[in-house]
């Protein structure tokens, strides 16, 4: 598996570019545009994972380019957030969005192979767990 993913520093030719890091071979891969973030899909590493600059899609694709597949369409003017991880076993991708209709950042779960997007917690559920604990520990002293 090559060891290196990078941006294109080409505008013309939008993708992303590998470096093998064993043999120094340099390959460019062409996307149809410029992704915010790329990641080798695991276990094998023979897919790519690609954030798309504007962070609404994410997109699979062969190392050569080929066999592309939109994973992730976000819709309602959500966004992803920082970079999503891919498990070790490559079947699921956890993501936080920023959703404005709900003024509020979640957390996802996608699965792959499935497309199925399953939210995971938010910062609302966040924020009533810690006040019921934190109620729960000036009644009782015990966090549980």
């Amino acid at each position: 598996m090559p060891g290196c993913i990078a941006g294109s520093i080409n505008v013309l030719l939008p993708g992303i570019v590998l470096l093998d890091v064993e043999t120094g071979t340099v390959s460019h891969v062409p996307t149809g545009r410029d992704p915010s973030y790329a990641t080798y899909l695991p276990p094998a590493g023979e897919r790519i994972l690609i954030v798309s600059t504007n962070d609404t899609t994410v997109t699979t694709m062969n190392l050569d380019g080929s066999g592309a597949a939109t994973i992730l369409q976000t819709e309602g003017g959500s966004r992803i957030i920082g970079r999503p991880s891919v498990a070790p076993n490559g079947t699921t991708l956890a993501y936080a969005a920023w959703h404005p209709s709900e003024g509020r950042v979640v957390m996802h779960i996608l699965d792959i192979e499935s497309g199925d997007d399953r939210r995971l917690a938010d910062d609302a559920a966040i924020d009533s767990a810690r006040r019921r604990t934190c109620a729960r520990l000036a009644r009782t002293g015990a966090m549980t």
